[in-house]
């Protein structure tokens, strides 16, 4: 549904993004620091109102102005500082500096994975999730990311054991409940699928990506309710 562009050089190994733009609408950004540490509000008669950053992903700008960023992050949409985000497509390079000043930092390991996921250097991105994975094993997030890795490069088998695990970890995760349910539903598994998207709907209501995956599970299984959430999906759609 979203995508970036990018023209790219290759300067010591790592891809860096020419004609960086300097209104970010449109493009994609990674956060440089955790989400509960994300800037992340609004202003109501004159006073900001901070919110929970719950963007875990690429996170598309919406608008940017005055140092600030509009965005969705899945649930709502608000304003966040600029600095704190840096543009998907120079991520590998930012965060391979920080890497090489920690190697074990495995939160620049994993968003530089990210980074590599928006390039679609899908190989590159599962070496830092496994990194992160040997580092710290018990990472349900980690095991998601890597799960939709192998999603994206259609190996179902691989995907379908890294969210399963990912699910085992933390089996709260409305996220991972949806991969898997996407897994499912493109290997014909549809009950199992429309199960998964019912929990992940009920653990997020406001998940239209759950919403629009279960509406076409029950278009598939030619059950009733599919165009009700079609519309459904529609409306949470930021």
């Amino acid at each position: 549904m979203r995508g970036a562009i990018a023209v790219l050089v290759l300067i010591g190994g790592v891809a860096a993004a020419q004609d960086r733009p300097a209104d970010w609408e449109g493009e994609l950004v990674v956060g440089k620091k955790y989400a509960k540490d994300i800037t992340f509000g609004k202003w109501v008669n004159d006073k900001y109102e901070q919110y929970t950053f719950r963007g875990m992903y690429l996170i598309q700008v919406r608008e940017d102005k005055n140092g600030w960023i509009r965005v969705f992050d899945g649930h709502r949409e608000a304003w966040a500082k600029k600095d704190e985000f840096v543009l998907s497509k120079d991520a590998p390079a930012y965060f391979t500096d920080r890497i090489r000043a920690d190697p074990k930092d495995t939160f620049a390991l994993w968003r530089r994975g990210i980074g590599w996921v928006d390039r679609g250097e899908y190989d590159h991105a599962i070496k830092d999730f496994d990194e992160v994975i040997r580092l710290d094993p018990r990472r349900a997030d980690l095991f998601n990311a890597r799960g939709v890795c192998w999603r994206l490069k259609e190996d179902w088998d691989r995907a379908l054991a890294d969210f399963d695990e990912a699910i085992r970890l933390a089996p709260a995760g409305a996220v991972v409940l949806n991969n898997r349910a996407f897994v499912l539903r493109v290997t014909g598994e549809l009950d199992r699928a429309l199960k998964d998207y019912d929990e992940a709907v009920r653990l997020d209501p406001r998940s239209g990506d759950a919403v629009l995956g279960r509406a076409v599970a029950l278009l598939l299984a030619r059950r009733a309710g599919a165009a009700g959430e079609f519309r459904r999906a529609f409306d949470l759609d930021g």
